[in-house]
């Protein structure tokens, strides 16, 4: 007997979607130590379309902002939505405070 191929799994219409998950990323090491280059990542899953969400950033010093955006299919079908924002090692290492603010789209 020849086992089935997996299916990827689907959210059925009587149950509730799983909600949006929000998680704020620091800098890696490498990232501060070795390529002085800074990155702070905010990452929400389980987006039902892309564009579903709308991500902001703020800092405390309200200089300008060097933002990029990705979005990545979930094997469900969901979407994951990455905000990358780049700062100064010196301006993350001084202490200085990031916000992601994440807005869900009707």
């Amino acid at each position: 007997m020849t086992p089935n191929p997996p299916k990827s799994p689907q959210i059925s219409p009587f149950c509730s979607a799983p909600s949006l998950e929000v998680s704020l990323l620091p800098p890696s090491p490498e990232e501060l130590f070795v390529s002085h280059n800074a990155t702070v990542t905010c990452v929400v899953s389980n987006v039902e379309t892309p564009g579903g969400v709308s991500i902001s950033w703020k800092r405390s010093s309200g200089a300008g902002l060097d933002v990029s955006q990705t979005e990545d299919r979930q094997a469900d079908g969901r979407y994951t939505v990455r905000s990358f924002l780049r700062v100064c090692v010196e301006e993350w290492n001084g202490g200085e405070e990031f916000e992601c603010a994440v807005g869900v789209e009707e």
